[in-house]
């Protein structure tokens, strides 16, 4: 069973701490958190406001917006936000995760200026730069779509206010265990599911315009028989269908939901693995001459040369244009007293000569081959200021001498009040001899030891009690 649609009951068309998101906000307005600014919304009951929407086409990217900002902290279903430098409680589901807003703007750029599409004027150079931004931060030139929709809406449905936008889907009913739906009321029979778009496509198709799953139904008897091209959402390529938002379609038929996406995520997943695969061969070197007749009839194959290029035509990427190339390293066979290598733990064809003489006298050289000047240290690099540079005396990078006590004591930290108490609430819980005794009286390592179970006091009617507040609370 399904909805079939009516003049306006149904489908129509920073940096920063925190986490990065995205906030929903009228298009044309400031920023507001009021739930009847949610995208998803769809008039009900409100002949002007349905008129606006279907008649006039202001649904959509044209009536609302998306604007990155951060969320800071959550509290119940509200979360505190940073956007353009102020903050601002908002409930939960006017945010976007990141990622979806990026798939969001795609469809913008995808769809801009093309017929079909309701076309969004706050799309400019501010969102186009944040698109491309994001692309070269994540090494991308597209956003995959299928693997986020396989991820997170999978077995959720992005749906109405009723349901306060997301529902989490049945996975208990299954699609034979469905039966044949009758008209009854302001629902009406359907054969099947034929079509799914997700929200961020469905949102800006000029025959849906809403932030919802949007379905194709195919209507029963009689109106499958019936054209709806010329409807708000009516689809042009097949007869007897439309397309319906998520929140028309009762919940028992998440069977249909799910087959749906699963045959939207395969399709677009072939598409999208197609479309990166022309990327690389367009990016692929081709041969210059491999349209000559020469080419076709070298003996090497398609597009072969018979001799190989010359090595001017070679060329070694290197760090910087100018540098120059070193001369290759030429490898010992043996240490520099004519021994054996010592070989290698992991790769058996290197070697090393280590001396373990000789290091002590290295490690002494530490402190006063330590730089203490600005021409010391090598080019492009000083000393850290505060502290600044070491002076002749200085010994902080010997790691072998033991450390002062003025290295590690904080006596800026130090409370005597709360000292005193510390130790008083020690020397007190030592004294319950009772329950523990002092160990390392004689080494001075101290620390206090609990009696074995042996000495313990008699539990019997602790237990006791214990029990009867167990079987009370029950």
């Amino acid at each position: 069973m399904a909805g079939r649609s009516g003049s306006g009951s149904s489908g129509g068309g920073g940096g920063g701490g925190g986490v990065q998101c995205w906030v929903w906000c009228p298009a044309g307005g400031p920023p507001t958190d009021r739930a009847s600014n949610h995208p998803a919304n769809i008039p009900m009951g409100d002949e002007a406001a349905a008129r606006a929407c279907f008649i006039d086409q202001l649904r959509g990217p044209r009536v609302s917006r998306i604007r990155p900002a951060r969320k800071l902290k959550s509290e119940g279903n509200r979360a505190f936000i940073a956007e353009q430098g102020a903050t601002r409680w908002v409930p939960d589901f006017m945010l976007l995760h990141w990622y979806e807003g990026l798939l969001i703007l795609e469809e913008l750029e995808a769809a801009e200026g093309k017929p079909g599409h309701l076309q969004a004027a706050w799309w400019d150079e501010e969102m186009r730069s944040i698109l491309n931004r994001e692309r070269a931060r994540n090494n991308k030139t597209q956003f995959g779509s299928a693997l986020y929709a396989k991820r997170f809406l999978l077995h959720i449905a992005v749906t109405g206010k009723e349901r306060y936008y997301r529902r989490k889907t049945s996975q208990e009913v299954e699609e034979s265990s469905l039966v044949a739906g009758e008209d009854s009321g302001g629902s009406f029979g359907m054969q099947k599911i034929i079509g799914y778009l997700p929200p961020w496509e469905a949102w800006h198709n000029e025959k849906c315009g809403f932030y919802q799953d949007f379905y194709q139904v195919l209507w029963d008897s009689p109106y499958s028989e019936i054209e709806y091209a010329s409807v708000e959402n009516g689809c042009v390529s097949q007869k007897g269908a439309t397309w319906e938002p998520d929140e028309c379609l009762p919940s028992d038929l998440d069977p249909l939901r799910l087959a749906a996406k699963h045959a939207w995520i395969q399709k677009r997943s072939e598409q999208e693995h197609k479309q990166l695969a022309d990327q690389k061969a367009a990016a692929r070197p081709q041969p210059s001459d491999a349209s000559s007749p020469k080419a076709l009839k070298s003996p090497h194959g398609l597009g072969a040369s018979s001799s190989p290029p010359p090595a001017a035509a070679l060329v070694i990427k290197r760090e910087r244009p100018n540098d120059v190339p070193a001369p290759a390293v030429k490898k010992a066979r043996t240490r520099r007293d004519g021994t054996p290598l010592d070989q290698d733990l992991l790769r058996s064809d290197i070697g090393h000569d280590f001396a373990s003489e000789g290091v002590e006298m290295l490690v002494d050289q530490v402190c006063s081959g330590w730089p203490k000047q600005p021409q010391d240290y090598p080019p492009g690099f000083k000393a850290a200021g505060p502290p600044g540079f070491c002076s002749r005396l200085c010994d902080c990078m010997d790691d072998r001498r033991a450390q002062q006590p003025w290295e590690t004591r904080k006596s800026w930290l130090e409370e005597s009040a709360r000292s005193a108490a510390a130790s008083g609430a020690v020397q007190a819980f030592a004294a319950q001899t009772q329950y523990v005794f002092r160990r390392g009286l004689n080494s001075g390592q101290c620390f206090l030891q609990p009696w074995k179970y042996e000495v313990y006091p008699d539990l019997t009617y602790a237990k006791a009690a214990a029990e009867l507040a167990t079987m009370l609370e029950q």
